[in-house]
């Protein structure tokens, strides 16, 4: 997902233009920490409290920001 991420951050910098920077990170972002939300639950309910133990010390997109 951050390899995703930071190719459409790289797409829409090389255009040159905020506002395609934005249109193209903005909605991956929004799509990618839904589908996340819906892998960690299932992860939780299949782990429990080791994948929380394991989530605790883990950033989940970006370090030092998600």
């Amino acid at each position: 997902y951050t390899g995703l991420l930071l190719a459409l951050t790289g797409a829409g910098l090389a255009m040159g233009d905020g506002l395609a920077l934005v249109l193209m990170t903005l909605p991956a972002l929004l799509a990618l920490r839904s589908r996340i939300l819906i892998e960690e639950r299932m992860l939780s309910a299949r782990f429990g409290s080791y994948y929380e133990e394991f989530c605790a010390s883990r950033w989940r997109l970006l370090p030092w920001l998600y």
